[in-house]
């Protein structure tokens, strides 16, 4: 497949507690991206929304992020994720719509290709994301190697279900995209995943931590929610 997938995380907005802002984004926006009316244009060919659930808001320490969802969006190639954000019902329902649930002011964007997924994957898993940003003071083939030496690493202490890495292409425009690599991991549940944070993801991080630019890697575990699961959850 050749298609590009937009990375989206962000915090919620400041008038909504992150239940608040979780429920809006599964049961309101949602359905308005998965099930949008017949005259809406162009859409997204995939899309899964990631429910941050560690590290809580008030977190504190190495590596965490305050982040409250990741939304992966999926589209054929750069042309259509243009048309899609400028449709008519994006502009006048769906972008107003983000207000109700999301700082904008927080929002990390990455445009990115998988590479190298592998497993299986299950509608209601616990995942892992890991945002990388090379560090300037080290050269791509230095990194490059790291990161395969992390994903290594991650497979054999942690045993995922399935994985892939998401690497990141120059955004609309020539813009830089917030990481570099982007890790994705499946766990079956959410205590399989919070073990894996301390005999393997801060380890790992730890280990990786001189080809990086600190301030801007972090990690983050999530429910997933594909569009199966929103379904479910909506009663549709």
């Amino acid at each position: 497949m050749n298609d590009i997938k937009l990375l989206i995380a962000g915090r919620r907005c400041l008038t909504k507690s992150r239940d608040q802002a979780l429920t809006h984004l599964r049961t309101v926006h949602g359905p308005m991206v998965f099930a949008p009316p017949a005259d809406a244009g162009a859409m997204p060919s995939r899309y899964e929304q990631n429910h941050v659930f560690y590290p809580q808001a008030d977190s504190s320490g190495p590596w965490l992020a305050d982040r409250d969802f990741v939304t992966e969006v999926w589209f054929n190639d750069f042309g259509h994720l243009a048309a899609s954000v400028s449709t008519p019902y994006y502009l006048s329902r769906l972008r107003p719509d983000e207000d109700n649930f999301v700082d904008q002011d927080t929002v990390l964007k990455s445009v990115v290709r998988e590479e190298g997924k592998w497993g299986v994957t299950t509608p209601d898993a616990a995942k892992l994301f890991i945002f990388l940003k090379r560090s300037p003071s080290t050269d791509i083939t230095a990194f490059d190697a790291a990161r395969d030496s992390a994903v290594n690493d991650l497979r054999t202490l942690s045993q995922p279900v399935a994985g892939l890495v998401n690497v990141a292409l120059p955004g609309p425009g020539g813009a830089e995209p917030y990481a570099d690599h982007v890790l994705e991991f499946w766990f079956p549940d959410q205590a399989t995943a919070l073990s894996a944070v301390g005999t393997a993801v801060l380890p790992t991080l730890d280990r990786l931590s001189p080809v990086l630019d600190t301030q801007r890697s972090f990690f983050v575990l999530a429910d997933a929610y594909p569009v199966e699961r929103l379904r479910h959850a909506n009663g549709l």
